[in-house]
């Protein structure tokens, strides 16, 4: 979730200075769905997708969550990505 900075900053720091540069980069273009080489991460590439929700209200929850993780499967199916893991 790329509108998390605690966790983007955590997985940017552990990938390298590598990815943070992409990181930034993508940011500069204004890109809410993009992904960048691993790094020093076991994976191939990271994908980062904006999320946000109000989570006092379940319904709303669920929706938001249900288009974070269509919007991966999307990226994943046009770019013909075998795996997210």
């Amino acid at each position: 979730c790329s509108t998390s900075q605690i966790l983007c900053d955590k997985i940017i720091s552990a990938a390298g200075s590598y990815v943070k540069t992409a990181y930034d980069q993508q940011l500069s273009r204004d890109s809410s769905v993009f992904e960048i080489q691993g790094g020093n991460l076991p994976c191939k590439k990271i994908l980062f997708v904006p999320w946000s929700s109000d989570i006092y209200y379940s319904q709303m929850l669920k929706q938001s969550i249900d288009k974070f993780v269509a919007s991966a499967i999307t990226h994943a199916v046009d770019k013909k990505d075998k795996t997210i893991g």
